[in-house]
């Protein structure tokens, strides 16, 4: 059986990470370029699909879930083979916080897949195995997009 670095490895031809987590301005934890990356280009896997649930569901990384929101963002999803994985839609910047619309999130994966998001996070960043990534298992995608928009 293949180990899962070497599975991404062969999927998306590079496993490296050329993302790092840091404080965010936008929100707790963020997730920011370590490198400059071009448009359309795959950055990280986002979400694995889970085969383990009798529904269709999906794992998140550790990158998905510390990967902020914004209505402008410059990562958008792309499902590649049964996974999801976050691609550049635009020129980011080395140090540049990257930033995913959950509503596009959401409606790849519930709408689209009708499948769930689970609560659990897959530590597949290199050298953020320990990273303390606080509990949010109180909350799902469509609260947190409720609480966007009575910000917005």
């Amino acid at each position: 059986m293949k180990s899962f670095k070497r599975f991404i490895s062969e999927k998306t031809n590079h496993y490296s990470a050329r993302h790092y987590f840091a404080e965010s301005d936008l929100h707790g934890l963020g997730s920011f370029a370590s490198e400059d990356i071009p448009e359309n280009d795959l950055v990280f896997l986002f979400l694995k699909r889970n085969y383990m649930t009798e529904t269709p569901s999906f794992d998140r990384t550790d990158f998905c879930r510390l990967t902020n929101h914004s209505y402008d963002p410059n990562l958008t999803l792309q499902m590649i083979g049964e996974d999801v994985f976050a691609v550049s839609v635009k020129q980011i910047t080395q140090n540049e916080e990257f930033t995913i619309d959950y509503e596009d999130a959401l409606n790849l994966i519930a709408v689209q897949q009708n499948a769930a998001i689970n609560e659990k996070v897959l530590r597949i960043t290199p050298g953020f195995e320990n990273l303390n990534i606080e509990d949010d298992t109180d909350k799902n995608l469509i609260d947190e997009i409720k609480i966007l928009r009575k910000v917005k």
